[in-house]
């Protein structure tokens, strides 16, 4: 295989100089950036992965903006491996990729604000999301107000390389199991396989209580181990051309698609599976009238699957790097994102947490 409290009393309002006031951050928005450009973990993360002779691969550039009289969606990955609208793989020259990336740390995109143009605006133009290593930033353009000339710049880039690249030599994948046939004589790149797992223990018993997130993208885990307060410490893995071969091989025996959505586990878990445009998620908990024998060989398929899962997160807490986690992509996150924006870009005013 080839492989994220002002209290000033009034009085004090009324009497500030209006050249005081001239000087607010709200009226001086290239300030209020510049100041938060020497914050900016995303953009020295790009820049540090610019420099010649260093890898793009953990780079990924999401983006799903109004082109054409539609919404689409499309994502470049650094080495130049692309999806457009969520179901054909594409390539670019690698050298086209890190001019597209230039662009995304010349705009210092992490120093943006996550909203631009009118915030009580229902309709949106369309977002970015960039990630970089561990490190992820999202800015949303809403389709009233000022309209950022760099964001809009990058997102048109990448739709137009994506689209023509996508028409050019595009893979699809017709099910999970041509997806994964196609991943195994190398015609889809890992870039294509997406996975998410959370397991939880909402009881102990005497064992060692779990509570763990894993990501897989780009032939790369990302694990993080969360703590009692909610934060975690993630470590990054990049898995071998051999070990993600095996994890694949462990995914196409489970035969995601046959599987049923609610399946037995003492511990909570949420499976997520993404291959291009095939999906499957999964809920296993202790149901109500279910057992690990309700679904027969199906239920021991999935355990098979996430025994090899744990296995992954095992190897990543004991081998992987640990590295500084800034809003993280989370696959069910972003999926419930995409749903509330709208296939027309329609924004209800329930924001991510």
């Amino acid at each position: 295989m080839k492989h994220g409290v002002w209290s000033l009393g009034l009085a004090i309002v009324v009497t500030l100089p209006l050249s005081a006031l001239a000087g607010s951050r709200a009226d001086n928005p290239a300030e209020e950036h510049g100041k938060k450009s020497a914050e900016d973990p995303l953009t020295r993360s790009l820049e540090k992965r610019l420099k010649k002779g260093s890898s793009l691969d953990d780079v990924m550039i999401d983006v799903r903006w109004r082109f054409e009289g539609e919404y689409v969606s499309v994502r470049l990955f650094g080495n130049g491996v692309g999806i457009w609208k969520r179901e054909v793989l594409f390539r670019i020259p690698p050298a086209d990729a890190r001019n597209l990336i230039r662009k995304v740390a010349a705009a210092k995109f992490g120093a943006l604000p996550d909203t631009l143009g009118e915030e009580e605006a229902r309709v949106l133009t369309g977002r970015v999301i960039v990630v970089s290593g561990a490190v992820r930033k999202t800015v949303s353009q809403e389709a009233d107000g000022p309209q950022s000339a760099p964001v809009t710049d990058i997102a048109r880039s990448l739709l137009q390389a994506g689209k023509a690249a996508a028409a050019k030599d595009g893979v699809r994948a017709s099910s999970f199991a041509e997806g994964f046939g196609a991943l195994g004589d190398g015609r889809l790149a890992p870039e294509a396989l997406d996975l998410f797992v959370r397991r939880k223990t909402l009881q102990t018993a005497g064992e060692a209580a779990e509570d763990w997130d894993l990501r897989l993208r780009a032939g790369r885990v990302f694990d993080r181990v969360i703590g009692a307060a909610g934060h975690g410490v993630t470590r990054v893995l990049v898995l071998s051309p051999g070990e993600f071969e095996a994890l694949a091989r462990e995914l196409a025996a489970a035969d995601l698609a046959t599987l049923p959505l609610n399946l037995y586990s003492p511990t909570y878990t949420d499976l997520e599976v993404t291959l291009l445009n095939q999906s499957r998620k999964i809920q296993a908990r202790q149901f109500a009238g279910m057992t690990a024998a309700t679904h027969g060989v199906k239920q021991q398929a999935f355990d098979s699957l996430m025994t090899a899962i744990a296995a992954l997160h095992a190897r990543a807490v004991r081998a992987g790097r640990v590295v500084e986690a800034v809003d993280v992509v989370n696959a069910v996150r972003e999926k419930e994102s995409r749903e509330r924006e709208g296939k027309d870009g329609e924004k209800g005013r329930e924001e991510d947490d």
